[in-house]
């Protein structure tokens, strides 16, 4: 979010929307100064990042936290440090051994120390009774954490697990305050306190949320004065209409054929590659479906990759994949037909496949 942030700042002086945005590594700014006015289409549930998946809790307020480490967006899957100035693993695979800058103060003023990383990452991967934690099954090979300093955190693990780092870069995965936790575990629904580029100000349910600089953000690199996201029903209208810079949702076909012959060279727009499923959804109430047989054999006989020209409403539908997937386009492809030649060949031992009244 942070990288986001700064790469907005460019948007935020030329004025340029995008429906998506990425950015690099730390840098200097573009730009200094200038507000960022942002769309987001649903409404955070709550403030906590460990308890929630919401996209809406991402765009609004991860902007007040910081991660141990971090993604160099420029050079995706390649990691850099966010709190964490190095790190290192263990030859076995069973440690982790960060060191933190020392430079880190949550928005109340307090340093930010080894103990908050260990909280944090306890409550993630061991959240006591009543509090939700989203992640806690990524980390069933984590075993304990030490702090040997107030700058040092080791990660033990009970086996190796190939994914730790990419969660220790989730955006998900927020250091909190460990007094703020001591006080209560559920303390950040309702409540922010961070590390992250822009502090809390205001939040309107339904209308508005917004942020501004954190003058000793550890970085230095939080371009802008001020964030001010604001919650939108479409995506059309308040971007032609100049309330809004960008919005980071998906935005559907239809939308963005609109957004370019409205605003031509004003808008910009963002495509990535996603992990997606082509879902058909058959009505079982109805005595065509009803026979689960019938749905399993449709299942089968629909050609998704014939279809999808005609369904996507774009001269330009979705082919392979789309979010982030270690794999090629033609490789998935095949997967994809591998996995549905081993149900052809469970169904094809069905028979009485009953398809009259279809």
């Amino acid at each position: 979010m942070r990288s986001i942030l700064r790469s907005a700042a460019i948007a935020a002086i030329a004025c340029i929307a995008s429906s998506t945005a990425f950015a690099g590594s730390h840098s200097s700014c573009p730009t200094q100064g200038g507000t960022l006015k942002y769309g987001v289409k649903a409404e955070p549930p709550n403030y906590d990042m460990h308890g929630t998946n919401s996209y809406a809790v991402m765009h609004f307020v991860a902007q007040h936290y910081s991660t141990l480490l971090t993604f160099d967006w420029e050079n995706f899957p390649k990691l850099e440090g966010d709190i964490a100035k190095s790190w290192e693993m263990a030859e076995d695979g069973l440690s982790y051994t960060f060191k933190l800058h020392e430079n880190v103060k949550f928005h109340d003023g307090t340093p930010l120390t080894s103990a908050d990383v260990k909280a944090s990452y306890e409550r993630i991967a061991f959240p006591p009774e009543g509090v939700l934690s989203q992640r806690k099954a990524l980390y069933l090979s984590l075993d304990s954490i030490e702090t040997p300093d107030d700058y040092t955190v080791v990660f033990k693990l009970n086996s190796p697990d190939a994914f730790m780092m990419d969660g220790f870069a989730s955006p998900f995965n927020a250091i909190y305050s460990a007094k703020d936790i001591a006080k209560d575990p559920n303390w950040h629904k309702k409540n922010v306190n961070g590390t992250g580029p822009y502090k809390f100000v205001e939040h309107v349910k339904g209308e508005s949320y917004i942020g501004e600089k954190y003058d000793d953000f550890h970085h230095g690199d939080n371009c802008l004065d001020r964030t001010e996201g604001y919650r939108i029903k479409g995506l059309v209208e308040p971007l032609v209409g100049g309330q809004i810079m960008a919005e980071w949702r998906a935005t559907a076909p239809p939308e963005v054929k609109t957004l370019q012959e409205q605003m031509g060279d004003d808008y910009t727009n963002q495509s990535k590659t996603l992990m997606t499923l082509w879902v058909v959804s058959l009505n079982s109430e109805t005595e065509a479906f009803k026979d689960k047989r019938v749905r399993q054999a449709l299942n089968l006989c629909i050609d998704r990759h014939g279809g999808l020209p005609k369904l996507a409403r774009s001269p330009s539908p979705l082919q392979g994949h789309q979010g982030i997937c270690y794999t090629t386009q033609n490789m998935l492809f095949q997967m994809m037909n591998y996995i549905s030649w081993l149900v052809l060949e469970k169904m094809q031992k069905l028979t009485e496949l009953k398809l009259k009244n279809f």
